[in-house]
């Protein structure tokens, strides 16, 4: 297996993830140490239910198995912070090169997790606190990033927000960002909302919706929003799925 998202805990806020992984069409793979956990694969369809290990967090053999070095990203959700930063500590040295995801409760970590190796920490009560604040006095923006926040789903009526990575064969490279906007727009009524590019040796920059006339170039990732009927038809025409 590879290119898959390995989340290490379970629990409620998982489970939500997961579901919307799960919509997604995305391959997932659950560590849990916990035995009880063992029917919690019920509550997913049977054509697309993610993996489940029930085992030590600390057995290296196990994971071996999930095959963490090619995952996508690993996600993990150990209770809280401390254990959260000790587990990563221990993960980073045995796969330097993994993406590693960690939810945080206490923002004021955030610089120490990113010292260890973080991809990205990701606070809870920041998101559902700005999500809380938008009802009360941006209604229509609230509902509209709920229901962006809840699709996954192949209607017409539903809309998501989207990566693509752009390889070699796709055919809107050297384009302008512009050109790439109104074309995508024409022809699968999909809004190009940013591009990530690297930045030499250092992290990728996100442009959202970019002044500059950048050129779209290899290996950049442009971030739209469509339908899910539509995800299809774009992933066909960028050779390549969702998500990179």
């Amino acid at each position: 297996m590879k290119n898959h998202i390995v989340i290490f805990g379970w629990d409620y806020f998982i489970k939500s993830i997961v579901t919307q992984l799960v919509k997604a069409k995305q391959r997932v793979v659950i560590i849990t140490n916990n035995q009880g956990h063992e029917d919690i694969l019920n509550d997913f369809d049977e054509d697309n239910k993610p993996s489940l290990v029930i085992s030590s967090f600390h057995d290296q053999e196990k994971l071996a198995e999930v095959n963490i070095e090619n995952a996508r990203i690993v996600l993990v959700n150990l209770l809280d912070d401390t254990r959260n930063l000790v587990f990563v500590l221990k993960l980073k040295r045995r796969y330097p090169e993994v993406r590693v995801v960690v939810p945080v409760d206490n923002t004021e970590l955030n610089e120490t997790f990113v010292k260890a190796g973080i991809t990205y920490s990701l606070s809870r009560t920041d998101i559902c606190a700005k999500l809380f604040a938008s009802h009360l006095f941006e209604k229509h923006v609230a509902e509209y990033l709920e229901d962006l926040l809840s699709s996954g789903g192949d209607s017409e009526d539903e809309y998501d927000i989207q990566q693509y990575l752009m390889i070699e064969s796709n055919p809107v490279i050297g384009m302008s960002y512009q050109d790439v906007f109104v074309k995508l727009k024409k022809a699968f009524n999909a809004v190009l909302m940013g591009i990530s590019k690297k930045n030499g040796a250092g992290p990728r920059v996100l442009y959202k919706n970019p002044y500059e006339n950048f050129s779209v170039e290899l290996n950049d990732y442009l971030i739209l929003m469509c339908s899910g009927v539509a995800a299809s038809d774009i992933s066909a025409f960028f050779g390549v799925e969702e998500g990179g």
